[in-house]
């Protein structure tokens, strides 16, 4: 993918005229597939895709295309040439744009985590330890490549590889108990250790399940549910643009109206994600950027365009201004000790259907999903109906926090819509004091 990127980036520079700007971007991607359902595989395919992004600006004007590529110089270069001079029409009509901003100071970068992963031999591992559930999931693993180049001479090329499995243990009707893992190397103890962890929280589901009065329940939420909340603060809770214009759910803690508990520290740790650090113009992200510390916060993602619109220094985010790569700290609470911890109250697996009810209180509400279960007195009870709850994150991750785990989960966004998601998050689970329930 690289040679091929280096050769069709070759071919579109040599379209350029003196008097024009061309910006190259690439996003490509080897994957296997594998569907499995009771413990069988009912689906496999490969997928070798990649498409590129090409900007053409010249006096203070750009227009920009999107083109599958496949694979073929003989079919690619011409379907090149014909983006390149509708790009050049387009740019006869547009508008001057007083927000155009590219990198002009090329910084060069090559950057291979591409690891060994036998997709058969990893669906044949989870075939074994799976056989004598109800295993109902999604293994997607390989490659993913992007590059960038531009007629000034910067040239970025980064490739990593990694798995993701997501799966779930179905027991009846709605109860079942969700997992996963993930990661660049398979470890199949690290899949015996969560089929574990799921089988006993299965063995529970197979209670007769109870019906909570709504009101306010101490609870435990897991790291999925913990990467739930901070996947709705990617809708322009640290997005420079949102803060502009006051629509940020977390806009009043930027302006220092409000804080989150001290036990709060989150970053976006480039350097150790599964995405590019260079964007669609050229622009390098730090290996770390700040976003919260003790409560307090620090840093937003600021994009080329918000940078000239509002002023800011920008910090190489790409137009969505999001997270690809969290980190959340880790608090002091054994993962071994959160039943007794808890006491009496929800443990909470999953949540899902989030949305925002206030969001200029970052106030969230949504369900409960899988694996929910009532604790008394440090003993599982039962597993519970689904329970809607509303409350505030400036609540939830406040002074309702009292303890995050000391161990973390990495997690990987599974979507796959037009192409493998890159997101991830490194978070702990939380032990919270008093979280609304409305039904």
């Amino acid at each position: 993918m690289k040679d091929y990127f280096n050769i069709i980036s070759q071919y579109c520079l040599s379209k350029n005229s003196a008097s024009e700007t061309l910006l190259i971007s690439l996003n490509g991607e080897e994957t296997e597939y594998c569907r499995f359902n009771n413990a069988k595989v009912r689906q496999a395919g490969h997928l070798r895709q990649a498409n590129i992004d090409l900007t053409l600006i010249d006096q203070q004007r750009q227009a920009t295309c999107s083109l599958q590529l496949q694979l073929n110089e003989n079919v690619d270069q011409p379907a090149i040439d014909e983006a390149i001079n509708t790009l050049r029409q387009r740019l006869l009509v547009l508008p001057k744009d007083e927000f155009i901003l590219y990198s002009q100071n090329p910084v060069n970068s090559d950057i291979s985590k591409v690891q060994k992963l036998d997709a058969a031999a990893i669906v044949l591992n989870i075939l074994q330890q799976t056989e004598t559930f109800d295993f109902v999931g999604i293994l997607a693993s390989g490659h993913i490549y992007r590059g960038f180049a531009n007629s000034l001479g910067q040239s970025n090329f980064f490739a990593c590889s990694n798995y993701n499995l997501d799966f779930s243990l179905y027991h009846a009707a709605d109860k079942a108990v969700k997992g996963g893992i993930s990661g660049s190397v398979w470890d199949g103890d690290e899949l015996t250790q969560e089929l574990l962890r799921c089988s006993k929280e299965l063995e529970l589901m197979k209670r007769e399940a109870i019906t909570l009065k709504p009101g306010n329940y101490d609870v435990f939420l897991s790291p999925t549910a913990i990467a739930e909340f901070l996947d709705m603060l990617n809708w322009g809770g640290f997005s420079a643009r949102a803060h502009a214009g006051k629509s940020s759910p977390l806009h009043r803690l930027a302006c220092g109206e409000l804080k989150l508990s001290e036990k709060v520290t989150l970053r976006e740790n480039s350097a150790e994600g599964y995405n590019a650090s260079f964007q669609g113009q050229g622009f390098i992200k730090p290996d770390s950027l700040a976003l919260i510390d003790q409560g307090v916060y620090k840093n937003s993602f600021v994009c080329p365009r918000s940078s000239l619109e509002y002023n800011l220094e920008g910090n190489g985010a790409d137009g969505s201004e999001r997270a690809y790569a969290y980190q959340m700290n880790s608090g002091n609470l054994d993962v071994t000790n959160i039943h007794q911890e808890l006491n009496t109250g929800i443990y909470i697996n999953n949540l899902w259907y989030l949305n925002y009810s206030d969001r200029n209180n970052c106030r969230i509400t949504g369900m409960t999903r899988f694996c929910c279960y009532y604790i008394e007195n440090g003993i599982p009870i039962a597993p519970i109906n689904v329970l809607r709850f509303d409350d505030s994150l400036y609540d939830l991750l406040g002074d309702k926090l009292e303890a995050l785990t000391s161990q973390r989960q990495l997690l990987m966004e599974s979507g796959s819509y037009y192409e493998r998601s890159t997101g991830s998050s490194l978070v702990p689970g939380a032990l919270i004091r008093g979280m609304t329930f409305t039904l």
